[in-house]
């Protein structure tokens, strides 16, 4: 069933965001707004919140969540228990755990993050049969080019009292979800591009034409693909 036809589907999203909201609560943190469409397919909800230093535990929420640090942080903690882990978060950086995972995150700075909540079915897979989210596996820290325009905007109307604000929101969450998505996809596709037989004939190429000067075209031919690829 898709989430479309899925009665229960804005229920979901409603209360992934209102369980969020509750355990940021808990940790002395708060949301300062939350928008989601009304109609058929109001299957966005995006919120903003501000928190200080917090010990955050967020328990399975029932749809995906993407986060979007509007403030640069230290951060560590883990999905679902494993090992703990810890990097720095930079201003856009996105986050986004799958339904179903729990997690723990730890701050120690006050900080302003953007969450966006939706069904993962809304973004299953691309054209080719990738999928494009991973439903057990989340991301973190991810950079996505040209995002930071859609996420001021998306702050903004979160902000607007006008009647219009939450289709904006709606629109604007969908964008910055299908930029994220299109990047794990291309970044899979780069991954998978070649086969283990064409890595093979590349090995065996380069190791036989070593006193050779050896061309990029060279090893685009030798491996079935465009010059420019």
């Amino acid at each position: 069933m898709s989430p479309e036809a899925d009665p229960e589907a804005p229920a979901l999203v409603r209360n992934g965001a209102q369980s969020y909201a509750h355990a940021l609560t808990s940790a002395g943190g708060k949301q300062v707004e939350a928008l989601m469409r009304k109609g058929e397919r109001n299957l966005f909800c995006a919120a903003a919140y501000a928190s200080p230093p917090y010990d955050l535990r967020v328990p399975p929420l029932p749809v995906s969540r993407l986060s979007v640090n509007l403030t640069r942080a230290s951060v560590s903690g883990g999905v679902d228990g494993e090992q703990r882990r810890r990097y720095d978060a930079l201003r856009y950086s996105m986050f986004y755990v799958p339904a179903g995972l729990p997690v723990e995150w730890r701050k120690n700075s006050s900080s302003r993050h953007l969450n966006i909540y939706f069904h993962v079915g809304e973004f299953g897979s691309m054209s080719d049969g990738e999928v494009a989210f991973d439903r057990d596996r989340p991301v973190f820290n991810a950079q996505v080019v040209g995002i930071r325009q859609l996420v001021d905007q998306l702050a903004a109307e979160l902000d607007n009292p006008d009647p219009l604000a939450a289709e904006a929101v709606d629109s604007l969450a969908r964008l910055i979800v299908v930029r994220l998505a299109r990047q794990l996809s291309n970044s899979c596709a780069t991954r998978n591009a070649l086969s283990r037989k064409a890595v093979a004939s590349l090995r065996d190429f380069i190791l036989a034409h070593l006193s050779e000067r050896i061309l990029v075209a060279d090893l685009a031919r030798e491996a079935g693909l465009p010059p420019n690829r």
